[in-house]
């Protein structure tokens, strides 16, 4: 969905963006206590092949509007956890009137507990893999793989961005 980032001090607006989210429903009887989400491996598809990306440091993912890696969820319910976002470019500002933008500066940004100094939680345009496991201190662990294709563009509107621009998917 496109929304905006704001600075959590000021609540002032700092730029444009788009969030990704995982929608995460707990279809059993019990609370599923300590429910997390963590992004094990990345794998980018070079040459057909799709090979491990080794500076991608494998954390939990933070659930949506509370921003932490572990969240209870009663039966039934769903709640959503970041996936990841893509931001306006920085040499862009929110009133230009160009409808899209490919750059070096276009980056997918994952939302992990942490952002490591040494990088890898941001990747530009390609095909990606991204291994999930949900857990949970009382469940069972289950993976999933999630498939992040994105051009590296930009599009100030949303229709043109999911059709064009990014597409990601549950494998």
């Amino acid at each position: 969905m496109k929304t905006t980032q704001t600075d959590t001090t000021t609540g002032q607006v700092i730029a444009d963006c788009y969030y990704f989210r995982i929608l995460v429903k707990n279809n059993g009887k019990r609370r599923a206590e300590k429910a997390e989400l963590h992004a094990e491996i990345l794998e980018k598809e070079i040459d057909g092949i799709f090979q491990r990306v080794d500076d991608f440091p494998p954390m939990r993912l933070k659930w949506s509007h509370v921003a932490r890696p572990e969240q209870d969820i009663s039966p039934g319910v769903a709640k959503h956890c970041d996936l990841g976002y893509i931001a306006l470019p920085k040499s862009l500002n929110l009133h230009q009137t160009a409808q899209h933008f490919l750059g070096d500066e276009n980056q997918f940004c994952f939302v992990l507990e942490v952002q490591p100094n040494q990088g890898g939680w941001q990747i530009g345009a390609g095909t990606y893999r991204l291994h999930i496991a949900f857990a949970a201190a009382n469940a069972a662990v289950k993976r999933a793989v999630f498939e992040i294709r994105y051009n590296g563009y930009w599009a100030f509107e949303q229709s043109e961005m999911f059709a064009k621009h990014i597409d990601i998917r549950q494998l």
